[in-house]
């Protein structure tokens, strides 16, 4: 039983923690092109809209 609890108090490899960490570093760089895409995606949508309104005040302004 000290034998299995042990195991699980052991420290990992500086190799596992450097895989770990690409991985996290994957992980980062994954979100932050999503959040670029978004935003993107996003201020296009504003200016379609912002290019409506401005389209509608000139017809209602005649």
């Amino acid at each position: 039983m000290d034998d299995e609890m042990g195991k699980g108090l052991q420290m990992k490899s500086q190799d596992e923690l450097m895989d770990v960490q690409e991985e996290i570093w994957k992980e980062h760089e994954e979100f932050d092109n999503l959040n670029s895409n978004f935003a993107e995606r996003l201020e296009e949508v504003n200016k379609r809209s912002s290019l409506s309104e401005k389209k509608k005040k000139r017809k209602s302004g005649r």
